[in-house]
């Protein structure tokens, strides 16, 4: 579900995120342009577990980053992957971005490092990247790499699978 960005710091307050260790550089980047943000709902109790951000489309070499905040003790397992990748096939789908990186929060990297085929850890992110991500493990993923897998995971989240 897209939230207004216009006013970062009240939406993170609003869904219970204002405390999140995430929250300042999630605030700062979305007050700093971001394309959309979206709230994550577990819908079986109506809890809002994160919100992501789109922020950099059409940046240096046609990337673009993903972020994410969430609260780690509610999150379903894998929900956290399924949001990114809801996200990333928004991305790609929408605007001309070739790669998407990204920064998981901690509790999130084992699950990232389960799909080494699509997404490579970046050892040294470009400068507007390096500097959102803040020496945090930095993945990226490509269109082409997505169009790839994609419909594999798309059907799997859809439950046709």
């Amino acid at each position: 579900m897209p939230l207004p960005v216009r006013e970062p710091h009240e939406a993170l307050a609003a869904w219970g995120f204002d405390d999140h260790p995430g929250a300042s550089g999630f605030a700062l980047d979305c007050a700093g342009g971001a394309e959309a943000v979206f709230r994550v709902e577990e819908t079986v109790h109506g809890r809002t577990v994160a919100l992501v951000s789109v922020h950099g489309v059409g940046g240096a070499g046609g990337s673009c980053a993903i972020e994410m905040v969430s609260d780690t003790e509610t999150l379903v397992r894998g929900l956290g992957i399924e949001a990114n990748l809801l996200v990333i096939n928004h991305v790609f789908a929408k605007w001309e971005a070739d790669r998407i990186y990204f920064w998981p929060e901690e509790d999130h990297l084992p699950t990232i490092q389960a799909y080494p085929a699509m997404l490579a850890e970046v050892a040294e992110p470009p400068g507007d990247v390096a500097a959102r991500a803040a020496g945090r493990r930095t993945f990226v993923i490509s269109r082409e790499d997505w169009q790839k897998i994609a419909s594999v995971f798309l059907r799997v989240l859809s439950g046709k699978d």
